[in-house]
């Protein structure tokens, strides 16, 4: 319930000034399963402690991967890239609907849902 009523004091703020900056943040390592949920609550834990910005960023480490989950407000996207040590990296993007996405992700759901319904994001493999 907290998550919730924060959040909603996220998007209000973040409709009201102009976003310019980025703020980024090393989490070090995490373990295997910090997922989406988890990852969502520190994007809005950042956003919280650093408000008005037009870009969010998380990185940290698993055992197999570095882990980079941005959201920028700007173009209204989400971008989870995962950096292989060995074979093929991920990126997976998420366009629209950013604040519903993430609160909906917060809340143990995932970033494919919106108001609108279900829109999933685009995944990339290099």
């Amino acid at each position: 319930m907290i998550h919730k009523i924060l959040i909603n004091c996220i998007v209000l703020f973040l409709f009201s000034v102009p976003a310019v900056a980025q703020v980024a943040v090393n989490l070090g390592t995490k373990p295997d399963g910090f997922g989406t949920s988890a990852q969502a609550l520190a994007i809005i834990d950042l956003i919280i402690r650093n408000p008005g910005k037009a870009n969010y960023q998380i990185t940290y480490k698993t055992s197999t991967d570095i882990v980079v989950f941005e959201c920028d407000f700007n173009q209204d996207t989400i971008t989870r890239t995962y950096k292989k040590s060995k074979g093929r990296n991920t990126i997976e993007k998420w366009t629209g609907q950013a604040i519903p996405r993430l609160k909906h992700a917060a809340n143990g759901g995932d970033l494919n849902n919106t108001p609108e319904g279900y829109i999933p994001g685009t995944i990339r493999t290099f």
